[in-house]
């Protein structure tokens, strides 16, 4: 990113970087002019992974229809798994990356596939794809923590104010 800004650098230009981690190059970097926003979505992960693990019950396992295994992906995944841990030790985490998080047919293949294995919860962070998991898992009979349709399709909603951010940072540049 840093590369990219010195190579763009316009002075009328606010570049927003959207990162789950804060680059810091040091003094003098680009960056620094940067809006960062951080997401964090470990944190959202480690949360939902605990709440899947106690909703779950004592013994079933929990799975996790992810993205594909991309740095945030795998993030998000060992923080899913530290959280269902955490709150139940040992607990067993089933985990299926999709290739694209627009593939809705492997994402419906995957969830499926862990709710069949068991599943008592079925979870995802593969926006389309990973809702198309969270159905089928649905349909398999497991429930779903998601992230994209709401509260009552699913036992629990990973919330995101994206919009709200954006539109916040618009309203700084106006």
């Amino acid at each position: 990113w840093a590369a990219w800004l010195r190579e763009h650098d316009v002075p009328s230009a606010y570049p927003v970087v959207l990162t789950d981690l804060v680059p810091i190059d040091g003094p003098g970097d680009p960056l620094a002019k940067a809006t960062m926003v951080d997401w964090q979505w470990d944190q959202a992960a480690h949360l939902a992974g605990a709440l899947a693990a106690h909703l779950a019950g004592p013994a079933a396992p929990i799975g996790l229809v992810a993205g594909p295994a991309v740095l945030t992906q795998r993030r998000i995944v060992s923080a899913f798994t530290a959280g269902a841990r955490a709150h139940r030790p040992g607990r067993e985490v089933l985990v299926a990356h999709v290739g694209g998080f627009d593939d809705l047919a492997a994402g419906a293949r995957l969830g499926g596939l862990l709710a069949e294995a068991g599943c008592g919860i079925v979870s995802a962070t593969a926006d389309g794809a990973g809702e198309a998991g969270c159905r089928a898992a649905r349909e398999h009979g497991a429930r779903t923590i998601g992230f994209l349709e709401p509260l009552g399709v699913h036992a629990a909603v990973v919330d995101s104010d994206v919009a709200g951010v954006v539109s916040r940072l618009l309203a700084g540049l106006i």
